[in-house]
C-alpha cells in the first residue's frame, strides 16, 4: 500500500465537507407542503376513499385546500391543518351560539 503523504493534509478539509454535509442531511427533515391523495387522507386520519367523497362533497375546496396538477389532487398541508382545526372550532362556536341563545332567552322572558 503506498501512502501519499501530500494528501493526508487534506484530512482537515475533507472532514469538514463531510461534517457539514452531516448536518445538512440531519436537518434535512423538512416539512412536506404538499401531499397526494392517499398522504392526504393518512395525515388527516381518514380513509382515502372518505378524503375523496370529503374533496367531491365540497368539504374540502380546490383552487384552496387542494389543486389539480397533471391529473393529480396536491393538498397543502397547511389548508389541511386549518381544515381539520375548522371542524372542532365550528362546533365549539355552534355549541356557544346555542348556549347565548339560551341565556338572552332566559332574560328576556
Amino acid at each position: 500500500m503506498n501512502i501519499d503523504f501530500e494528501s493526508l493534509s487534506q484530512i482537515p478539509q475533507l472532514l469538514k465537507v463531510v461534517t457539514e454535509m452531516k448536518v445538512i442531511l440531519e436537518a434535512g427533515t423538512v416539512k412536506q407542503k404538499w401531499l397526494n391523495t392517499a398522504e392526504a387522507a393518512q395525515y388527516t386520519k381518514h380513509k382515502k376513499d372518505t378524503f375523496v367523497k370529503k374533496v367531491k362533497d365540497g368539504h374540502l375546496i380546490r383552487n384552496y385546500h387542494c389543486f389539480k396538477r397533471d391529473g393529480i389532487l396536491l393538498f397543502d398541508v397547511d389548508k389541511l391543518d386549518e381544515w381539520v382545526m375548522s371542524g372542532s372550532l365550528a362546533n365549539n362556536v355552534s355549541f356557544n351560539n346555542q348556549v347565548t341563545t339560551e341565556i338572552v332567552n332566559s332574560i328576556v322572558i
